[in-house]
């Protein structure tokens, strides 16, 4: 049946929609820069940043300055150094260079 705002299985499914679009967010602008290096990457460099920034705490273990920066606990952040070649309870990043 369809009443004065028409029909409500058309109506529910519109605003299901629109439920939908809200929760996604603004889309995120494309940039031809940081499509080409992709998200692997950004994150790769992410955790490798998190290493070097440590500043005057060189005796911090590396997984706890990542949990630091990502705000992750240890068991993500060990799972984070082993997928990008780092040694979780080591002090700088492979080959000196921290």
């Amino acid at each position: 049946m369809t009443g004065a705002w028409g029909d409500p299985e058309d109506l529910i499914a519109d605003r299901e929609q629109e439920l939908h679009e809200r929760a996604a967010g603004p889309s995120a602008p494309s940039s031809p820069i940081t499509d080409a290096i992709g998200d692997n990457e950004l994150l790769r460099r992410a955790v490798h940043h998190a290493i070097r920034r440590r500043g005057k705490s060189r005796s911090q273990m590396n997984w706890v300055s990542i949990m630091e920066t990502f705000a992750l606990g240890s068991t993500a952040t060990h799972e984070l150094c082993h997928r990008f070649g780092v040694d979780p309870d080591g002090k700088g990043l492979p080959g000196g260079a921290s």
